[in-house]
C-alpha cells in the first residue's frame, strides 16, 4: 500500500534524530500530568459539578486529548496547506498522478503529537476505565473506538476546511487554530454547565460536543445508536462542505509557474 510506504519512509527519515524525539516527549509529559492535577484542584476547591465525578470530567478531557493527539498527528498537514498555496508547491501536488489529499494526508505524521499526547491519555483513561460509573461490554468498547475513529475525522475536516481558506485568505491558519482550540476548551467540560447559547451552538452549529460529550453520555446509558447515526451524518456533511470548499478553491487557484 502506496500509504504505508510513505509513512515508513518519513518514519525512517525521523528515527534518525531519536535521541531528540525521546527528549521532546519526555518534555511534554509533565504537561499532560499538570492539566489534570488542575482539574483535581478545582473540583478539592467546589466540590463537584453537579452529577459529573471527577473520573467522568477527566475521562472527557482523556478522549478529547487522544482526538485531538491523533487528528495533528495524522492530518496536522492539511492545516498548513496555505504554505504550499503561497510557496507554489501545491503545483508539485497537482502534476502527479495521485490525489492531492492522498498526498497532503501521507506527507508526514506528527509523531509527538502520538507518543506525547495520545500514549499518556491512553493510559490516563486506562486507570479511568474500570474506576467510572459505565457497566463496560464488548459493544461500548468497540464504541469508544469509532467515537476515537469519529472525532479523529472530524478533526481532519476541520483541519482541512481551515487550509482550505487559504484559496482565499492568506496567513489564516493561527487565527483560525487559536479560535478552534478556543472553542474546544467548552468541551473539557460537561456541556449542561453552560447555558443554552453555548449548548446549542456545540450540538447543532459546531457539533464538537459528538467528540466527547455526548459519547460519554451514550455510554453511561447505554443507548448507542442514536450517537453512532449523528456521528455518521456529522462526517457526512462535513466531508461535503470540505469537498465543495475544495473544489472552488482549486478552480480559484492560479498556478505559480509561467
Amino acid at each position: 500500500m502506496l500509504y504505508g510506504k510513505m509513512i515508513l519512509a518519513y518514519l525512517r527519515a525521523r528515527c534518525q534524530y531519536m535521541k531528540n524525539f525521546i527528549s521532546s516527549i519526555l518534555a511534554a509529559l509533565p504537561y499532560q500530568l499538570t492539566s489534570f492535577l488542575v482539574l483535581w484542584g478545582v473540583f478539592s476547591a467546589f466540590g463537584g459539578m453537579g452529577d459529573w465525578s471527577y473520573l467522568d470530567v477527566l475521562f472527557l478531557g482523556v478522549l478529547l486529548n487522544i482526538i485531538s493527539g491523533c487528528a495533528n498527528g495524522f492530518f496536522k498537514q492539511f492545516r498548513f496547506l496555505e504554505n504550499e498555496i503561497i510557496s507554489g508547491n501545491l503545483d508539485v501536488y497537482l502534476t502527479r498522478p495521485r490525489s492531492v489529499i492522498f498526498q497532503l494526508a501521507a506527507h508526514e505524521i506528527d509523531l509527538f503529537s502520538i507518543f506525547g499526547t495520545v500514549i499518556p491519555n491512553l493510559l490516563i483513561g486506562l486507570f479511568c476505565f474500570g474506576r467510572m460509573d459505565i457497566l463496560w461490554t464488548p459493544r461500548k468498547i468497540l464504541f469508544l473506538g469509532e467515537v476515537i475513529l469519529f472525532g479523529t475525522l472530524f478533526y481532519g475536516a476541520v483541519f482541512f476546511f481551515i487550509g482550505t481558506l487559504s484559496f482565499w485568505f492568506y496567513r489564516t491558519n493561527h487565527t483560525a487554530m487559536t479560535l478552534f482550540y478556543s472553542v474546544q476548551d467548552f468541551v473539557n467540560y460537561p456541556l449542561n454547565i453552560y447555558g443554552r447559547g453555548i449548548s446549542f451552538f456545540l450540538t447543532f452549529l459546531f457539533p464538537l460536543a459528538f467528540v466527547n460529550y455526548y459519547p460519554l453520555l451514550s455510554l453511561k446509558s447505554g443507548r448507542l445508536f442514536p450517537v453512532e447515526i449523528a456521528m455518521a451524518l456529522i462526517l457526512l456533511a462535513a466531508a461535503g462542505i470540505d469537498f465543495l470548499l475544495w473544489r472552488a478553491g482549486l478552480k480559484r487557484y492560479q498556478s505559480a509557474g509561467s
